[in-house]
């Protein structure tokens, strides 16, 4: 089975598809006053994910979580045991969506738009799910106390996180199967940028 390398024109734009994402943290994501939120920067790290594999994906994803633990964390910031699960490690596994990159792009190269979008849509669901799941897992053992009274704090935290987790899935999956249909280019390395990198 063929696999993408991880490449230094990879990491470079992973690099950069993590400070993108930083930069739309900055972007209100809040919804309601409950903990349910929109987090704009899903859409360059899925993207990246699907781009260039989940290898890329997930070292882009650690860069975003550590950024955001450093830069918004605050008083999010509990123990250290949460703060890894919550940072490096849930938003690292959101680069899970990259696992279906090469059959994304050989459908893209076939011209099977819906086919894509499908690729498209199973990538972001994966990459989600994976990184709700270490959300809801926080949010039971340590965000229970913030639960409305009468609320059980298991499904709290799968409101909350479940909530963003769809509202997440959405955007990101209209949003890249209006651009796979639009610019299919956005989602495959060139063939010229990929020889120039695996020969150095």
């Amino acid at each position: 089975m063929l696999k993408k390398k991880i490449t230094l024109g990879g990491l470079i734009e992973g690099a950069i598809m993590a400070a993108l994402a930083m930069a739309l943290s900055y972007i209100p994501h809040s919804i309601g006053g409950l903990g349910i939120q929109l987090q704009w920067g899903l859409l360059p790290l899925i993207l990246v994910a699907e781009r260039r594999g989940w290898q890329v994906g997930t070292i882009a994803g650690l860069i975003w979580g550590l950024l955001d633990a450093m830069l918004r964390g605050g008083s999010n910031l509990l123990n250290p045991l949460q703060i890894i699960m919550e940072y490096p490690v849930a938003f690292g596994v959101l680069g899970l969506a990259g696992l279906v990159a090469l059959p994304l792009r050989d459908a893209l190269k076939d011209r099977k738009l819906g086919m894509a979008v499908g690729y498209i849509f199973i990538g972001g669901l994966i990459g989600t799910i994976a990184k709700y799941f270490f959300h809801f897992i926080a949010g039971v053992f340590y965000w229970g106390t913030y639960a409305p009274k009468g609320w059980n704090v298991w499904l709290f935290s799968l409101y909350v996180n479940g909530i963003s987790a769809v509202l997440g899935l959405i955007y990101v999956a209209v949003v890249l199967g209006v651009l796979a249909s639009i610019a299919p280019q956005l989602f495959v390395v060139s063939n010229r940028n990929r020889h120039i990198e695996e020969a150095h």
